[in-house]
């Protein structure tokens, strides 16, 4: 019979595998960070970027977005205190089953915006245009926001937005530069125009009306942008696919942005708008869009209101078809404009 190992040794096995547990523990958690949220990797053609500075033109390939101060007050509002700037507010809608919708959006925006147009699918209701462009999931939005373009002609500026997007307008038309261009500032996709296998890619390359349709077509539009996209997109073939759900347009910027839309009028929305708007400006007539939260598929958009503050630019995607989440709005709308000094005579004309 063997006899029990003595209470030292005992003791000293225990040191070593408390201090090999110990060991383990923070060389995981060294390596966590880096895990965490990791997807399968992209190939090289097919990253994920972020502007991480409101003036840069190139893509940086840091991934996270940090909050930064806002900036100072429109420098068009700054100079022309008395003026007035014609704006027009282009809301569109992907279904015909949120128009009830329209009535509470309208309270919403119309003590600032007078001129706003809603766009939607048949059976319209009243107040809507129909689309001529049956466009049920988004991907060819593009072609109503041309739609309104054409339609109204005679303003100063231009506002998108789709129907389920929270605007926090007291905020960006204080902040924002009217005579920008504003983009959406955090994740979106690049891709080389060049490489002949997307199928393993995200869902943004997959489809006959992406990468197939943009590199049909990619050569009818002005060489003038195309010789841009190294600076604006980072590489001489890169494109890119980024969310589009607000966006604005001074009016100068118009003309460009159609000569470079309407021969990728069959491209899903994402890339063809993503890629415009960076390549109609040059990097000191861009502005980003501050801290727009974004909520996917993680349980985030049955609760939306506990991730606002009067900072945000947008919310999406953000149906207003509860009465909760309505009161909340111009509760909000109420603190954003008293935090701002906000006055809407600067867009009443």
């Amino acid at each position: 019979v063997k006899s029990a190992s003595p209470p030292g040794a005992r003791r000293l096995l225990w040191v070593v595998q408390l201090c090999v547990a110990v060991f383990l523990l923070v060389l995981h958690n060294v390596q966590r960070p880096a895990l965490l949220g990791r997807k399968l990797p992209l190939p090289a053609s097919a990253r994920r970027y972020s502007l991480d500075s409101p003036s840069s033109g190139l893509l940086k390939t840091n991934s996270s977005v940090t909050s930064r101060p806002l900036p100072q007050r429109s420098s068009i509002q700054q100079k022309n205190t008395t003026a007035c700037f014609k704006l027009l507010l282009i809301i569109l809608f992907n279904l015909p089953g949120h128009y009830d919708n329209v009535a509470f959006l309208r309270k919403f925006f119309e003590p600032t915006f007078k001129h706003i147009v809603f766009y939607g699918p048949r059976p319209v209701t009243e107040g809507v245009r129909p689309k001529v462009f049956l466009d049920p999931v988004g991907w060819l939005q593009h072609k109503t926001v041309m739609e309104a373009l054409k339609d109204n002609p005679d303003y100063d500026g231009y506002l998108w937005m789709g129907d389920d997007v929270w605007l926090n307008y007291p905020q960006i038309l204080s902040t924002m530069d009217l005579n920008k261009v504003w983009i959406y500032n955090k994740d979106f996709f690049t891709h080389s125009l060049n490489n002949p296998d997307p199928a393993h890619e995200g869902w943004q390359w997959n489809e006959a009306f992406s990468l197939p349709a943009l590199r049909a077509n990619w050569n009818k539009i002005p060489k003038i942008f195309r010789d841009r996209v190294p600076t604006a997109l980072g590489s001489p073939d890169m494109i890119i696919a980024a969310p589009s759900d607000v966006a604005y347009l001074p009016k100068r910027f118009v003309k460009d942005f159609v000569s470079i839309v309407t021969p990728l009028q069959d491209v899903m929305f994402e890339i063809v708008v993503g890629s415009a708007l960076r390549l109609i400006a040059k990097p000191d007539e861009k502005q980003l869009f501050h801290d727009p939260q974004y909520f996917w598929y993680d349980g985030k958009r049955g609760h939306v209101w506990d991730f606002w503050n009067s900072n945000v630019s947008f919310m999406h995607p953000v149906k207003l078809g509860s009465q909760k989440l309505r009161d909340i709005s111009i509760k909000w709308l109420t603190t954003v404009k008293q935090k701002f000094n906000f006055s809407n005579d600067f867009f009443k004309c």
